[in-house]
């Protein structure tokens, strides 16, 4: 009844999800389906915990590093990483103050003196606007691209996979070998070094259509590499 409901609401009522203490197996679907998932330190979902991971791959693994929020916020499962509870409600109402009721009600409007057509190059003391694009894959489960407004570029960027375990330098090998053929983006090593694809564009470029190409293309790239990617950087996983 719960993913029957949060399926019939989506797109017409806002909804703000808090992930709280341990959750494995089904319960942790459902805080994925809302709007916005807020998860505090020391928390885990997935859809198994380490016992499992151990018995069945004779692995050790912490919960904070099978489904803990450092993991879930890399890969866009996550939006939000708050101290503890207590913050993870503060900032539900927080959030509540710039949603609307629902989809038929215009956003709240704040008042301030930043001109409306002032260009995005112009300096600004607001920080650096964010929004994210998810989409589901195939050969990877969730694609989800940030794209950062900054004083003159447009930047873009999407988790691809973790630290690799195995074949790091055959890999690293591959990938600057994939970004000579790559127009408009590059792998590169993030956070952790974690693999990412970016790229960047003047803010005077930015359309529609070239919005679409960017998305498109980071899209694509991710689904046709990954699955080579992670057999090589985790060999040993994949290995009968």
């Amino acid at each position: 009844e719960a993913f029957t409901g949060l399926r019939k609401i989506s797109g017409v009522v806002p909804s703000i999800m808090c992930m709280f203490g341990f959750n494995a197996g089904g319960g942790s679907y459902l805080p994925r389906q809302g709007s916005f998932l807020i998860q505090p330190k020391d928390t885990f979902f997935g859809l198994t915990g380490p016992g499992v991971v151990k018995s069945v791959l004779g692995e050790d693994i912490t919960p904070d590093e099978l489904g803990g929020p450092g993991v879930h916020s890399q890969t866009g499962v996550t939006d939000l990483v708050v101290e503890d509870e207590v913050a993870a409600l503060r900032k539900v109402r927080e959030i509540l103050r710039y949603l609307p009721d629902n989809n038929g009600q215009a956003p709240s409007v704040q008042v301030c003196s930043d001109p409306i057509d002032r260009s995005t190059s112009a300096e600004t003391s607001f920080g650096e606007p964010r929004w994210y694009v998810r989409l589901a894959g195939e050969s990877k489960e969730i694609v989800t691209i940030w794209l950062t407004l900054g004083q003159r570029t447009l930047r873009y960027e999407t988790y691809v996979m973790p630290a690799p375990e195995d074949n790091a330098a055959e890999l690293a090998d591959q990938l600057l070998r994939r970004n000579d053929r790559l127009v408009g983006a590059h792998f590169s090593v993030g956070h952790e070094d974690a693999i990412y694809l970016r790229g960047a564009i003047p803010d005077s470029a930015v359309t529609t259509d070239e919005l679409d190409r960017v998305v498109g293309t980071l899209y694509q790239t991710v689904e046709h590499a990954f699955p080579a990617m992670i057999r090589l950087g985790f060999a040993r996983r994949f290995a009968d």
